[in-house]
């Protein structure tokens, strides 16, 4: 069934499996970091010295990750980029104003290198989305 899929189409389903992999990686370090419990304000922490997480945060990172991995394994990569793109969006633009009025009321303690992590998820799930008119032509002229 993938063999017969147009090249377009299984690159969509690779990138979203690979942004799962990787967020799911990230999930579980947090977790590791931050450990697990009660879900609360707590301390600020780092992962690898630089992403800002929380429990908040690894349980988005652990629902995204888990909607990537389904959504690449089910075939439905563009609805879930489609759904993705705004919601890296939405993390990016909250980690934003955390940062730029400080980081007193950020329950998800972001770092830049969060808002740019999360900019660059949604550019990838952008990419992605737009392969879905390209698996189309090629599946139109293959």
């Amino acid at each position: 069934m993938i063999a017969t899929m147009p090249k377009a189409a299984r690159r969509a389903r690779l990138v979203v499996l690979v942004l799962g992999v990787v967020y799911l990686a990230l999930a579980v370090a947090g977790i590791v970091v931050v450990g697990w419990g009660e879900i609360r304000e707590s301390d600020p922490a780092q992962l690898f010295g630089v992403l800002g997480v929380s429990r908040l945060l690894d349980i988005a990172h652990a629902v995204l990750a888990a909607g990537a991995l389904l959504a690449a394994v089910r075939g439905a990569p563009t609805a879930f980029a489609a759904v993705a793109t705004v919601a890296f969006t939405a993390m990016a633009a909250f980690g934003l104003v955390a940062e730029v009025v400080g980081d007193a009321g950020d329950p998800l303690h972001m770092t830049w290198w969060n808002v740019g992590l999360y900019l660059l998820s949604a550019l990838t799930c952008l990419y992605v989305y737009t392969l879905r008119v390209k698996a189309q032509e090629e599946g139109n002229h293959g």
